[in-house]
């Protein structure tokens, strides 16, 4: 008779309700742990993957955040007191082409001017004189034998942008910026009542300023046909000022 019982329970087991199952049977009771034992580590390891992708994600972003920042806070009015400069100057007469290279080291008061051609260093103070590394006075066109200093010096580019308008304005997916500037020559120069102007260009990177200027409607003259002039800017500390 308890044979017969026992066998009527275990054919009926499938049709029991889910809380008599566990109260009838340790077998039951031991799967049903096992199983939830395997689903909580389950949700543990989908948590801490959860978890660790916010975070990066997070940091990414702020990452993003601060170079867009950078970038917007970054532009030609940055470059005063602290930056390193590479400039190139390309003139052409006639069939012929000549180009010469300079470093500019810009650190407040102490600049540094390298003549790459010759590899020659040269300091220049604020009355405008030049020495050499001996502190010898040196003559300006010495160093600057194409165009004069003052068509590189970013206080004098900074007030040629001035006077100038905004052409146009492109702005890169990437994040780079390029604006392009006319400034008439007669702006420049009183005497003049031409309609000639100069162009200058800004591209605005991450940490790094290049400014394209091409000056042939303003110097050129039987020695020069075309005259352009290439500086990149890197190292920019900003100041509070606008010098």
């Amino acid at each position: 008779m308890n044979d017969k019982k026992e066998e009527v329970k275990e054919e009926d087991f499938k049709n029991l309700s889910f809380i008599k199952k566990i109260k009838t049977s340790k077998k039951y009771r031991s799967k049903l742990e096992l199983s939830s034992y395997g689903i909580f580590i389950l949700i543990v390891i989908i948590f801490v993957n959860v978890s660790s992708l916010k975070t990066n994600s997070y940091n990414y972003t702020k990452k993003e955040l601060d170079t867009k920042k950078q970038n917007e806070t970054l532009t030609y009015k940055s470059i005063n007191e602290k930056y390193n400069a590479n400039i190139k100057v390309t003139i052409t007469n006639k069939e012929t082409t000549t180009a010469k290279d300079y470093e500019i080291n810009k650190n407040y008061d102490a600049t540094t001017i390298k003549k790459l051609d010759n590899n020659t260093e040269y300091k220049i103070v604020d009355n405008g004189e030049f020495y050499t590394s001996n502190d010898e006075v040196v003559e300006e066109k010495e160093i600057f034998d194409l165009i004069p200093y003052k068509y590189l010096n970013i206080k004098s580019i900074k007030e040629y942008i001035e006077k100038g308008t905004v052409d146009y304005t492109t702005k890169y997916s990437s994040g780079v910026e390029l604006t392009s500037y006319k400034v008439m020559i007669k702006d420049l120069l009183p005497d003049n009542i031409t309609e000639d102007y100069i162009t200058i260009n800004i591209t605005t990177e991450e940490e790094k300023i290049t400014i394209d200027i091409d000056y042939t409607n303003l110097l050129k003259n039987d020695n020069i046909d075309t005259c352009n002039v290439k500086i990149i800017y890197t190292n920019i500390k900003e100041e509070d000022n606008n010098n």
